[in-house]
């Protein structure tokens, strides 16, 4: 049986009501005249009467998202990382969102090292190093060689190895470190 699901600010009202009270005192007062017990209250988000006895007894699943978490707004299908400054916004408003896939969680990050950088989506330069990121989820890490429209060259690790190099799409790897922080470059 799943558990039940219930908003943040229904949870923090009844973990605050469980300091002062019994769990039979809360099941026998809710829904009295008295307003502290009212659940349409502000205070209480509106939770209704089997949900919170249900929350009282079992155990429930905050309605949102996790610090860390990638979600994808519905509205622009924008992928973003749940972080400290937006989770209470993306928890208030969470009807809009939903969890990324793995593709979608993987471009949000790939987009993200850019944004870090100060560059522009897919600014490759030469010298850069690079995570490829190929279907065992290995982690094969290259310098970039050459930038040409619509991907980057690298150094192979094959045996045969063609005079320019192996050809990588931007889309199949993650910038590690741009050639302007690298420690073991002396950039002028």
């Amino acid at each position: 049986m799943a558990n039940i699901i219930i908003t943040q600010a229904q949870a923090n009202k009844l973990r605050e009501v469980l300091k002062r009270y019994t769990v039979e005192q809360v099941s026998d007062n809710f829904g009295t005249e008295d307003s502290y017990w009212d659940p349409l209250s502000p205070e209480w988000d509106g939770v209704p009467l089997d949900t919170l006895n249900r929350a009282l007894y079992q155990p429930y699943d905050i309605a949102g998202f996790t610090l860390g978490q990638w979600i994808v707004q519905l509205e622009d299908k924008m992928t973003l990382e749940v972080l400290q400054d937006n989770i209470q916004f993306i928890n208030e408003n969470h009807t809009k969102y939903r969890k990324a896939t793995l593709s979608e969680e993987r471009e949000g990050k790939r987009r993200k090292q850019f944004i870090i950088s100060g560059r522009k989506v897919d600014e490759y330069k030469r010298n850069d190093l690079i995570r490829i990121m190929d279907d065992a989820d290995r982690y094969i890490f290259r310098i970039v060689k050459d930038v040409n429209l619509d991907g980057v060259v690298v150094d192979s690790d094959r045996v045969v190895e063609t005079s320019i190099g192996e050809k990588v799409y931007f889309n199949n790897c993650i910038l590690v470190c741009p050639v302007e922080k690298r420690l073991d470059m002396d950039i002028k």
